[in-house]
């Protein structure tokens, strides 16, 4: 089959007669092919204008489809024909592989099994260093910067004093006795240095004890002289307010008496004004009245009672629609 002549007749291209290895053997074997539908597609005379034109637009990509699917079932067939040709090749392969792998798997159990109590000393004497360096490390630190206080480090070295540097510490035996006496000497300068520390501030706090107790006793003795201070002033204070209220009382009923006097005076003053405009508009009306009576005895002929009896119901409004303009 690999030199079978395949032709495309899809009718996208006319593609001459090529062998099916030539499209998938070597790389780029089908860009030729790619390349004259590519050319195909763009020399198409797009036309959207009726249905007919449309239909033979989805007919271009029909044959694009099916020269796709075409050509993907030749390179399928090709490539199962490969793979039973190369089967029996691939399964010689598979059973070296295993016998390679179970030999050097057989190879690593036996070399781990020749080294095992070589393996097994080196764990075990890796533990038992880790053991001893994690004690050493352990004492080294046991100078702890962060405890304060004289019973603190006094307990600190009761403890460090209870470790025993017997041979259980080994080839580090050496080194450990070192280190606990260097500890010991260095927690007993701090030990001297936090009792002086304590005592220094043991005298400081009876020192501010004193003085925190003149000074709450000082504050008594201005609070007591505030008070009566205030007391003082307190009812001197209320002396004052009383002769204040005194003369306010006094001012004021001087005040009402003058605001009383006042108000006569005004009630007078208005009582007279108003006699006085009474009077002036008595004489006004009387004038008023006295020439109307006087143009009805010479206009209208009518005497003198009979003209005051007519002003006189005008005046009183018993005259529908006349009155005197005064």
């Amino acid at each position: 089959m690999s030199q079978e002549l395949i032709k495309i007749e899809t009718g996208i291209v006319d593609y001459k007669p090529t062998p099916i290895t030539d499209f998938f053997e070597k790389e780029g074997g089908t860009k030729p092919l790619l390349e004259e539908m590519r050319k195909a597609i763009e020399c198409f005379d797009y036309d959207l204008s009726t249905k007919a034109k449309r239909s033979e637009i989805t007919a271009l990509s029909s044959k694009v489809s099916k020269t796709k699917t075409f050509l993907e079932e030749k390179g399928v067939e090709l490539k199962k024909m490969l793979e039973a040709e190369i089967k029996p090749t691939l399964d010689r392969i598979a059973v070296i592989d295993a016998e390679r792998s179970a030999f050097k798997n057989g190879c690593d159990e036996l070399r781990k099994q020749a080294r095992k109590p070589l393996t097994d000393w080196e764990e075990a004497e890796e533990e038992r260093k880790d053991a001893l360096n994690k004690r050493l490390y352990d004492l080294e630190h046991m100078n702890d910067s962060s405890i304060i206080g004289s019973e603190n480090i006094k307990a600190r070295i009761n403890h460090i004093e209870a470790i025993d540097i017997d041979e259980t510490w080994q080839e580090h035996k050496e080194r450990a006795e070192k280190v606990k006496a260097d500890i010991l000497a260095a927690m007993s300068d701090r030990l001297s240095m936090a009792l002086a520390a304590e005592e220094q501030q043991a005298e400081l706090d009876r020192i501010r004890k004193e003085n925190e107790e003149l000074q709450r006793k000082e504050q008594e003795r201005l609070a007591e002289k505030a008070a009566e201070e205030k007391a003082k002033a307190d009812a001197q204070a209320a002396i004052d307010e009383a002769n204040a209220a005194r003369v306010r009382a006094e001012k004021d009923a001087e005040n009402a008496r003058q605001e009383e006097r006042d108000r006569i005076e005004r009630e007078k003053l208005l009582e007279e004004k108003a006699a006085k405009e009474r009077e002036a508009d008595k004489k006004h009306r009387a004038s008023i009245n006295c020439a109307a009576r006087d143009a009805l005895v010479e206009k209208c002929g009518i005497d003198n009672q009979t003209a005051v009896k007519v002003l006189t119901a005008i005046a009183n409004g018993e005259i529908d629609h006349v009155t005197i303009k005064y």
